[in-house]
């Protein structure tokens, strides 16, 4: 969940708000597409350097996030 974290926490810095799905429809268009792309490519990089380091926690601002659900 630490590298979720993480991931979350680096697109919502970009601007782009996400619960791990990708869902692209119509009502995107290819400057919201780049966009997002860019986002990505930004937090994938921060993601590596963090795991390359092995330091990911240290780049959260908070808590990771937790799971919702539990199996019994």
């Amino acid at each position: 969940m630490v590298l979720r974290s993480l991931f979350q926490q680096e697109v919502l810095r970009r601007g782009i708000l996400t619960h791990g799905a990708h869902l692209v429809s119509f009502a995107h268009n290819d400057a919201t597409v780049d966009e997002t792309l860019a986002a990505y490519r930004e937090a994938f990089a921060i993601l590596a350097t963090a795991v390359a380091n092995d330091n990911i926690e240290s780049h959260l601002v908070g808590k990771p996030i937790q799971p919702v659900f539990r199996q019994a």
